[in-house]
This record gives structure tokens, C-alpha cells and sequence, in this order.
């Protein structure tokens, strides 16, 4: 089995059930403020509606929805908020990651400057770590086959370009471990 299809820990993907009551709220707020007066009923439905297409598109996208399917006139506020509700959501998630993080103990097995490998873009590459976010269990990791910039280039004041990959730990693994394995 690879080391991405069985997951080591349990990574939060999703709202807890303990965050989703604070985020629909946050979503039906933004339906009545924007399109009040409106009765009760339909702030529900055009939330779930809204709920629905969150993840799948962006806060513009989801006010032609709603244009189409509820005959309303959604403003640039709208899709403003739309948008932040998209990010207040990732925020939730990533507060659900932080307690998850505390809760398990969950470490960095590799330091800043170790060489690991990867899975990215149905690919192995192999990169340095450039950059840990212990809270969140993430790693920055540069892969110069990706085009990331050259580390040794990092401090001049004319290079431009991306550092890295962000990946969750759980997706990095010690580029030595498959060496051992194919040495065997």
C-alpha cells in the first residue's frame, strides 16, 4: 500500500459537527442582511442552496445561482459576502486542525532542511522542507522540478516565484525510505 492511500492520522476535511450550526448561522445572516425583507422560510432555503454550492464555486458564481434559481438581484455585497463565508469556513476548518493537533500531540517528524518525497500532481518528486506549521501539521516543501525558487537564491532581491508546496504532514514522507526499500 502507498503512503497517501491509508491515511496515518484522522486530518478535520470538513466542518465538526460542533462548528456547522456557527457557520449556517453566519450563512443565514448574510442572506437576510442581503435580501431582507424575506420571509423565514426562504432564508433557510436560499442558506441550504447556499451551503450547497459553496464548495464548488466561488462567492460570484454562487450569486448567479441564486439569480437563476430565486429571481433575486444579488449586489457586489453579496458576493462579498459570499466570498467571505467561503473563507470563514476554511478558518473553522483550520481551528478544527489546530484542536485536533493539540489533542493528539501531533509532531513534525522532519526538520527544516531535510530531504523528502512526495506525491503531488499524480507524481513522486523529491524536495526540501522549507517551512513547518507544527499548529496546523503542514510542511512548505520546495521541489525545484516544480519550478520552486532556488534555495540558494532565496535572499536576492530580484528572485520572484514560489517557494513550495504546502502539504499536511501526513503527506510527506523521508526520501531515504524509499531508497532503503529499493536498496533491499
Amino acid at each position: 500500500m502507498g503512503f497517501l492511500e491509508q491515511p496515518v492520522y484522522s486530518r478535520p476535511t470538513k466542518l465538526p459537527d460542533n462548528l456547522v450550526e456557527k457557520y449556517l448561522d453566519a450563512i443565514c445572516k448574510i442572506v437576510y442582511e442581503a435580501f431582507s425583507p424575506i420571509r423565514e422560510h426562504e432564508v433557510e432555503e436560499i442558506a441550504k442552496h447556499i451551503q450547497q454550492h459553496l464548495d464548488s464555486g466561488n462567492g460570484y458564481e454562487i450569486a448567479r445561482g441564486l439569480e437563476r434559481k430565486y429571481l433575486i438581484d444579488p449586489d457586489s455585497h453579496v458576493v462579498e459576502c459570499l466570498d467571505n463565508v467561503r473563507w470563514e469556513k476554511r478558518i473553522l476548518i483550520e481551528e478544527a486542525v489546530k484542536y485536533w493537533v493539540a489533542q493528539e500531540h501531533i509532531e513534525p517528524k522532519f526538520k527544516l532542511g531535510d530531504t523528502v518525497e512526495i506525491y503531488y500532481n499524480k507524481s513522486f518528486y523529491k524536495g526540501t522542507i522549507v517551512n513547518i506549521y507544527a499548529d496546523i501539521a503542514n510542511y512548505t516543501v520546495n521541489v525545484p522540478e516544480l519550478g520552486h525558487m532556488d534555495l540558494n537564491n532565496i535572499n536576492d532581491i530580484k528572485a520572484t516565484g514560489t517557494i513550495g508546496v504546502l502539504l499536511p504532514f501526513e503527506e510527506v514522507r523521508d526520501a531515504k525510505e524509499k531508497e532503503t526499500r529499493t536498496n533491499n
